[in-house]
């Protein structure tokens, strides 16, 4: 498919060999298996990367599910978006990176490897201050982030802003980014446990997801300049009509979208009848903007890697000003790959999920990084967090398995 001719070079074998976390079949994380196979010579107008940190995100389960369709892939193949490692070969072609070089690489998929062939305009130069782990962080979700404040939702001062899912990777990112123009108000929605850490990443008023409409209509009733949407179906109408007049509805994702434990004909007929839609008439006589964005789509446009490029120049600037900060979750081995899709799975994390594939992966002294770890006494968390809140919080509200 078209994604395999970005990340994979087909020439002669090297001597090295890649070990490579392989989608047997669509399913979870009992059809991935460990694989070695030789690396090949590289493309003439890609780069090798040897990787350090790899990144799980929520496409890649939906795509291991055969959910998402933007990513044109079928087993077995190597899923694995975004990366951070060290180059360890250039094409013929390549005069702008050398062996050695620090770098990110976006591979759209592959990345669950020791090592990834990327081409050379999918890869950046890392700075020197930034780890690898966090390097492994931005792509997607920031990128994703920026694209919708900026790109579409044409972020200014004095402007309202709401992001659900305020301390996911995307979430996150969203509430570093406000703080870049002035006089922002920025509403997210997250689990109570998680409102100080929400606040503590730049949002103004955090509620939960209960009845969020209901809510955010009595602290805006005027509506919301820009509504980050990423959800489908009946939550999309509840989103448009908090979006204020001559506001913006973007939606980004498909938060909840049936997994395939519990994707079956009924969830797909419910699916089916909630699906959200409206005519050109409304929207002109709402005063309202509806748009539609996945990162995923940008490799199938002839400048999408142009846009790329120039936000991920801003982004990496950001970083050295102290703007963007990568939340994460836990690095995990590769062998690991098991415990850290749980984590995902489980709808508790904050921030990003790695794998570290050389297990070579160290958090730098100093680094702007947070780091959530499994021990939450340990967790790099504002003094005002509560343990006891967040146990209590999970003995009360969180009895069964279907948490979202």
């Amino acid at each position: 498919g078209y994604y395999r001719t970005i990340t994979m070079a087909e020439a002669q074998p090297s001597s090295k060999i890649n070990k490579r976390l392989v989608l047997t079949h669509y399913g979870d994380a009992n059809k991935l298996k460990l694989q070695d196979k030789d690396l090949k010579v590289v493309n003439n107008d890609h780069i090798r990367i040897k990787v350090e940190a790899c990144s799980i995100n929520t496409q890649d389960l939906l795509a291991m599910q055969g959910l998402e369709p933007t990513m044109a892939i079928k087993p077995p193949c190597v899923l694995g978006m975004e990366v951070a490692g060290t180059v360890d070969a250039c094409g013929e072609d390549v005069s702008s990176f050398k062996v050695g070089d620090r770098v990110i690489g976006i591979s759209w998929s592959g990345g669950w490897s020791h090592y990834v062939s990327c081409t050379v305009g999918w890869v950046f130069l890392m700075p020197d201050s930034m780890t690898f782990e966090e390097g492994a962080c931005i792509p997607i979700s920031y990128l994703t982030a920026y694209f919708l404040l900026f790109e579409f939702g044409g972020l200014k001062a004095g402007k309202s802003v709401l992001c659900h899912l305020a301390t996911d990777d995307v979430g996150i990112a969203v509430g570093q980014l406000c703080r870049t123009v002035s006089n922002v108000k920025l509403y997210g929605i997250c689990p109570r446990y998680q409102h100080v850490l929400a606040q503590n990443y730049g949002y103004h008023h955090v509620i939960e997801d209960k009845d969020y409409a209901t809510r955010m209509r009595d602290l805006a009733p005027n509506g919301i300049d820009i509504v980050l949407d990423p959800y489908s179906g009946f939550e999309n109408r509840k989103n448009y009509y908090l979006t204020s007049r001559m506001g913006k509805h973007i939606i980004y994702g498909g938060g909840n979208l049936p997994t395939a434990e519990h994707h079956n004909w009924l969830s797909s007929a419910k699916h089916w009848w909630n699906h959200f839609q409206k005519d050109l008439g409304s929207l002109i006589s709402d005063g309202k903007m509806i748009g539609g964005f996945i990162l995923t789509y940008l490799v199938q446009d002839p400048n999408g890697v142009n846009w790329v490029q120039s936000a991920m120049s801003e982004l990496l600037r950001l970083h050295g000003t102290g703007v963007v900060k990568p939340v994460i979750d836990g690095v995990y081995d590769l062998e690991e790959y098991a415990s850290a899709m749980q984590q995902l799975r489980s709808k508790q994390y904050i921030g990003k999920v790695l794998l570290s594939p050389t297990k070579a992966a160290r958090y730098a002294a100093g680094s702007s990084c947070q780091v959530k770890s499994d021990d939450y006494e340990e967790m790099i968390l504002p003094q005002e967090f509560n343990r006891e809140d967040l146990e209590q919080y999970y003995q009360e509200e969180l009895p069964d398995d279907d948490y979202h």
